[in-house]
This record gives C-alpha cells, structure tokens and sequence, in this order.
C-alpha cells in the first residue's frame, strides 16, 4: 500500500561536497567521504528514524522500506537563511547547488555512504523521480501557521509497492480475498490451505 513520510531538517540545509581521493597501501586509488560529509548524513539519517518512529513505528524494524519490489519518490525544498538585504521574492542564486542538496539527502537515506545500511531505500535508483528547490527563508512569513519557524529542509517521499502483473489480477483467495500473488505457483496452495483453514473453522 502507498504511504508518504514528511521530515523537516531543521538548519542550514547542507550539500554533498566532492569526495575526497585516497591511495590504498598498494597504491589503488579511491574516493572516500569526508568526516564533515558523514556527520552531515547522520542528523538527515537521526531525523528520518525519528520522524518514522513517530509516523510508521511498525515499519522500524523493516528497514529500508524499499528494496527491490517497489519504488519511490522523493522531493527536497530547502530554505536557505536570508541576507540582511533580503527581500520577499528574491531568488536563492548563490551555492549550494540544488542538484548537490539532494545527492546528500539520497546519499544518507540510501546507504550509499561506506558501511551505512540502507534506510529509506535501499538505492538511488528505485527512486523515480521528484522536485528540487532551494529558496530563502522569508521572515515575513515567521509566525503564520504552518511555515518553518528557521531555515530548513523539508522532505517528503512518497513510497509505492510493486505494480501487479495484470494477468494475475483474476486470482484472489475465495478464503481471505488476497490478491497480491506475486507468482502463480503462490496462488493454489494458498488458496488450499486458506480454504481448508476457512471449513475447519466452521
């Protein structure tokens, strides 16, 4: 079943800086990510668990909530601390880049990062698509119901499962009315034993 999961990260929204490259002990060379990055994607990574403890708690212990049988899509507005010389309207034109705001987002909630387990799924390419944005704060909005309170930002990633085939659509359980069957050969004992359950209750 589709669900959404909203998070707000709370302070100068962050982006993911250049890897840093390194040369093994037998002169390989590699990317690393940097101390700085790390910390970076453990807050987003704190923020997700905690929204989700506090959303879906019974998803917790299922981590990442999309593996290889679903997809997801992801949108990122970060609101950027405001000049002194700001003004209602002015664009956000100055770094970070908007692209590098969502690659830390990703990043963090994707496991890609070196020994991190996947979280909000389990890579980049199951998400499909979403909207990037990056604009100030606006003060002038400081205290209307529903806008931040301080730069920020804010995440919203809507979780679908795996289409069905539509071939399969005609068989459902006559004992329970399930209709998820992933493969054929799931569907007659199922229903074998679903139904004998059903005649041994009556």
């Amino acid at each position: 079943r589709a669900f959404s999961v909203d998070m707000w990260v709370a302070g100068r929204p962050r982006a993911k800086a250049r890897a840093e490259p390194g040369v093994t002990a037998s002169g390989v060379p590699f990317l690393r990510t940097g101390a700085e990055e790390k910390l970076k994607e453990v807050y987003i990574r704190e923020v997700f668990l905690e929204t989700m403890d506090r959303l879906y708690p019974e998803h917790v212990k299922h981590l990442p909530l999309v593996k290889g049988c679903g997809s997801a899509n992801i949108a990122v507005y970060a609101l950027m601390p405001p000049p002194k010389h700001f003004f209602t309207g002015m664009p956000h034109t100055g770094p970070p880049d908007r692209d590098n705001i969502l690659k830390l987002v990703m990043d963090a909630l994707s496991g890609r990062a070196a020994g991190r387990s996947p979280m909000a799924f389990k890579d980049d390419s199951l998400v499909q698509r979403g909207p990037t944005d990056k604009r100030y704060w606006d003060p002038g909005w400081h205290g209307v119901e529903g806008y931040p309170t301080g730069p920020g930002t804010y995440v919203r990633i809507d979780y679908h499962p795996l289409p069905r085939n539509p071939t399969w659509l005609p068989y459902v359980c006559p004992g329970c009315d399930k209709d998820d069957f992933t493969d054929v050969k799931q569907i007659v004992p199922h229903t074998k034993r679903c139904v004998k359950k059903l005649k041994g209750a009556t």
